[in-house]
């Protein structure tokens, strides 16, 4: 019982590790791994970014957080890239939600908040409650701090000849107004109308910063008393210019993050709709090869760098970022992307991850579907063998009866048997005996298209000359029915010969089978369009409506006996059928008027040119 609640308890494990760029996180991660393997847990790695327009990192630290992403998935672990300004919040957040039982972190990692000095881990601890926390301890650990200030410092020519042009429009403006003797509020309003502007047309966050600070010196220098000089004569000017930057500065920044928020939701906006035309794509993929495609497509057209794929598990590269596919916890590809120029942003990586994610549940999908069929097939083969034996067995028994029974009267006592009745003991064994031939061809036919794909010997045949040749092999009591066949202009048509022979010599012995005597068999045929269409008609009893259909399925036969040499194997009819599929074309059965049955079947017609040669008609096939 303890074994059972100890075993279901290591299932249930599942250790959160926390992703950073910083040089000691790897041991973090081995730590976190060594506790995977001896819990039988799942593993997590976690790593929260910054949304914040002013967040940026530098080459060695997206270089070294790739590394510990790659060290974090080569030991097993799912990583996962989360945005969030309090990291601890949101640490806190996907522990809750995702079933964390176990939080993995260092002792001296970076700040939680701009403002508060509280550890990372103390921040963690206001959060979570009830899951269980382990500090690796490394005392040649540092302290280390995010760059926050990537998105803030940067230069461009672009964005200086754009602040030069700013600041000389509202300098020309502000010297209008004060020409027009306009109040100083609305020159203030003129210059932090530049600094809004300029947030809004250029990159950095520094522009920004410079803009406030230029708008304050340019009104001071140029539009107080003493103009041209530093200097003011009034007290409050120096609050007003500190008022001045504040707003200007604010309105600026506030500019800058209203600006960076439309761009990331009209990013989101065609990401979701990427994986929205994944997820479409991936369900009309019906191979291995169409979802892999699908999905490189895809991942190309999100990131616009080069992706590539590779079958079985990847190397670590540090110049590709690889996203493997995994079916049943095995990875049995990766797709490869170009991170050497750009490393890949939060959003980026997570709607890479959630196309990879749903490729590898297509290839399961579809495994698992093949799988299925075929496993069905194996059922139904086995079934199809099972229905075979008994159709051997038991349709063998009675005719080999006979002819043995047969056989035997006449070896002992041929003499003494009356002529006629010795003639009809013959005529019953030929019967018997040709049955049992047309019933060992039909099996063989059957286990042949059953157990391999039908190769058609496709040749020119004239329908005519194919009926006749059916005709000098049908059932020998044809000659107790009327048998007539309509023969109108030549038909052309592009078919197996030998094996639509076969179909109107199974419809044929079908009807006679279940045909009175002397009952009438028509053939005919007639070409609409590019369809040729062969009628099998009797005046019969007929097929009852409810067996239509079912007549064609294998091992089925009808009550509809009218004789004792009327059985049925259930083979014929079904043979037709495979066949007629085979050449593209359909069969079915209809009334007849007054009485009796139809059979009808199609192949398609081809337009033949006498003076075509072999190579011509092969090409044609």
């Amino acid at each position: 019982m303890s074994d059972t609640v100890s075993e279901k308890k290591y299932q249930d494990e599942h250790i959160l590790v926390c992703l950073s760029s910083s040089p000691s996180n790897a041991k973090v991660i081995l730590y976190a791994a060594q506790m995977k393997a001896s819990l039988d847990a799942r593993l997590t790695a976690v790593y929260v970014q910054s949304p914040s327009p002013y967040y940026g990192t530098s080459s060695q630290d997206a270089e070294r957080l790739k590394q510990n992403a790659d060290l974090a998935r080569a030991n097993g672990a799912d990583v996962k890239y989360i945005k969030g300004d309090d990291i601890a919040f949101q640490i806190s957040q996907f522990a809750e939600a995702n079933g964390i039982t176990r939080i993995v972190i260092g002792r001296s990692m970076h700040r939680s908040g701009k403002w508060l000095k509280r550890s990372l881990l103390d921040q963690i601890l206001r959060y979570v409650s009830d899951i269980a926390i382990d500090i690796i301890p490394d005392k040649d650990m540092k302290t280390y701090s995010l760059n926050r200030l990537g998105g803030l410092f940067g230069f461009s020519w672009m964005d200086l000849l754009k602040s030069l042009a700013v600041f000389a429009a509202v300098t020309l403006i502000g010297e209008v107004f004060y020409l027009s003797h306009f109040s100083e509020a609305n020159i203030i309003m003129v210059f932090i109308l530049g600094a809004v502007v300029l947030s809004l047309v250029t990159e950095y966050q520094i522009y920004s910063l410079i803009s406030s600070t230029a708008s304050v010196v340019l009104y001071n220098f140029l539009f107080t008393e003493p103009r041209f000089t530093l200097f003011v004569y009034e007290t409050g000017y120096p609050f007003t210019f500190l008022v001045m930057f504040l707003v200007s500065f604010i309105t600026s920044t506030l500019a800058v993050r209203l600006k960076y928020t439309a761009k990331q939701s009209a990013e989101t906006v065609n990401r979701t709709m990427i994986l929205l035309d994944t997820n479409k794509m991936l369900d009309l993929a019906a191979t291995e090869d169409e979802i892999i495609n699908t999905t490189l497509t895809q991942i190309r057209k999100l990131l616009k760098r080069e992706v590539l794929y590779t079958k079985g598990r990847q190397e670590i590269d540090q110049k590709y970022l690889n996203l493997p596919v995994r079916m049943n916890g095995v990875d049995i590809g990766c797709f490869s992307v170009d991170i050497e120029d750009k490393p890949l942003d939060t959003d980026e990586m997570n709607i890479a991850q959630s196309i990879v994610s749903e490729c590898s549940l297509a290839l399961t999908n579809m495994f698992n579907r093949h799988a299925r069929e075929q496993a069905e097939s194996a059922v139904q083969n086995e079934k199809y063998r099972a229905n075979l034996l008994r159709t051997i067995s038991h349709d063998l028994r009675t005719p080999l009866t006979g002819i043995y029974g047969n056989a035997s009267n006449l070896l002992s006592n041929g003499d003494q048997i009356d002529p006629g009745i010795r003639n009809e003991m013959y005529q019953d064994m030929f019967d018997d005996s040709s049955w049992l031939i047309g019933l060992v061809e039909n099996l063989l036919s059957v286990s042949r298209m059953n157990q391999e794909e039908v190769r058609l010997q496709i040749q020119i045949e004239e329908i005519g000359d194919i009926i006749d040749e059916a005709l000098r092999h049908i059932n020998r009591l044809k000659d107790r029915h009327s048998v007539i066949f309509h023969k109108t202009d030549p038909v052309f048509v592009m078919v197996d010969g030998k094996l639509i022979v076969q179909v109107i010599i199974n419809i044929v012995n079908n009807a006679i089978k279940y045909t009175q005597e002397h009952s009438r068999i028509e053939i005919s045929y007639e070409q609409e369009g590019e369809t040729l269409l062969v009628h099998i008609a009797d005046n019969g009893p007929g097929v009852p409506d409810d067996q239509k259909e079912r007549i064609f399925d294998i091992f089925y036969s009808g009550g509809n006996e009218v004789s004792d040499r009327s059985r049925s194997s259930g083979l014929g009819l079904y043979l037709c059928r495979s066949i007629i599929d085979a050449h593209h074309g359909k069969i079915y059965v209809t009334d007849n008027d007054p009485q009796g049955a139809v059979f009808t079947f199609t192949l398609p017609v081809n337009e033949v040119n006498i003076n075509e040669t072999d190579s011509d008609i092969d090409n044609r096939r």
